[in-house]
C-alpha cells in the first residue's frame, strides 16, 4: 500500500509538473491596433519618405500580409471582428458607433453586447491576465459598458482622457500615444510572470490630425525637398493619388506610433518575453 501511495504520488507529482510547464509556456498575446492606417504608408510596404524601423523590423521577423481582408473599413465593424471573431453585421454593427438616434437610423445596435464570446473573456477564464489600453470604439458613448465588463482586468486610458488629461485637451491625441504605451509597458512588467493578453489600441493616426511638433517639423522639411508631383486626376472612373506623401503631420502620426511599437518590443526584450509573445 505504500509503494502505491508514493507511486500515486509520484504520477500526480509528475502531472502537476507538466500542468505547471504548459501554464509556464502559453504564449502572451499582444494585440497592437493603429486605427485607420493605411498599408502604404510604412516602410516595409515600399513608402519612402515616412521612417517606421520598428514596425519594418517586425514585418521582417514575422509575417508581412500582401493579400487581406478587414471585416469594416471604420472603427466599431472591424473592432468588433477582430474582438469576437465574428462578422460584425451579425451584432448589427455596420459603421462607427455614433448617437443613439444614429445608430438607430442605421438599423444598428448601441453597442456589442457584452455575453457575446470576444478574446479577453476566453483567455480571463482560462487564467490570463487581460488589459486595455487605448481608444474602444464598442459604444461606451451611446449607453454600453465599458471595457472592462468584457473581461478585461485592467482598463487604462481611451477615448474619454486618462493621467490627468481629458479628452477635449486640444493636444490630447498627440500625447495619447505615448501616454497609452506608457501604461501598456506598466501591465507587460507587472504581469512578466503571468499569461497575458494586451490590446493597445492607439487614436493615431485617425483624425484630427495631431502629432508632436518636432516629428512634424521634420517631416515638413522632407516635404520641402520632394519634386512635384501633378494633382490627382482621374483614370477610367478610379483615382489616381499623388506619388509623394507631403502630408507632415500625418507622417509625424505614423513614426509616433512606429516608435511606440518599438518601446513595447524593447520591453518585451528586456523581461525575456519576445519569443513567447
Amino acid at each position: 500500500m505504500k509503494k502505491i501511495t508514493l507511486l500515486l504520488l509520484a504520477v500526480l507529482l509528475g502531472a502537476a509538473s507538466v500542468a505547471s510547464s504548459r501554464a509556464a509556456s502559453r504564449p502572451n498575446f499582444l494585440f497592437i491596433l493603429a486605427d485607420d492606417l493605411g498599408w502604404s504608408d510604412l516602410g516595409c510596404y515600399g513608402h519612402a519618405q515616412i521612417k517606421t524601423p520598428n514596425l519594418d523590423r517586425m514585418a521582417k521577423q514575422g509575417t508581412l500580409f500582401t493579400q487581406f481582408y478587414v471585416n469594416g473599413s471604420v472603427c466599431s465593424p472591424s473592432r468588433c471582428a477582430f474582438f469576437t471573431g465574428q462578422y460584425p453585421a451579425r451584432q448589427k454593427i455596420h459603421g462607427h458607433y455614433a448617437t443613439p438616434e444614429q445608430n438607430t437610423a442605421r438599423g444598428m445596435s448601441q453597442f456589442l453586447d457584452p455575453k457575446v464570446p470576444n478574446a479577453a473573456a476566453l483567455l480571463k477564464s482560462a487564467g490570463y491576465a487581460t488589459a486595455h489600453v487605448g481608444t474602444w470604439q464598442l459604444a461606451s458613448n451611446s449607453g454600453g459598458p465599458e471595457p472592462g465588463a468584457y473581461g478585461f482586468d485592467f482598463v487604462g486610458s481611451g477615448e474619454k482622457g486618462g493621467a490627468g488629461i481629458l479628452a477635449d485637451d486640444p493636444f490630447y491625441r498627440a500625447k495619447s500615444t505615448e501616454l497609452f504605451v506608457n501604461e501598456a509597458l506598466k501591465f507587460i512588467e507587472s504581469n512578466k510572470d503571468r499569461s497575458f493578453l494586451l490590446y493597445l489600441s492607439h487614436y493615431a493616426v485617425h483624425t484630427p490630425l495631431e502629432s508632436k511638433q518636432e516629428l512634424a517639423e521634420k517631416y515638413k522639411a522632407k516635404a520641402a525637398g520632394l519634386p512635384q508631383a501633378p494633382e490627382p486626376r482621374s483614370v477610367y472612373g478610379s483615382y489616381k493619388t499623388r506619388q509623394r506623401q507631403d502630408h507632415a503631420v500625418y507622417a509625424g502620426m505614423v513614426q509616433s506610433v512606429d516608435e511606440s511599437v518599438g518601446r513595447v518590443l524593447q520591453k518585451l526584450e528586456e523581461l525575456g518575453l519576445e519569443q513567447n509573445t
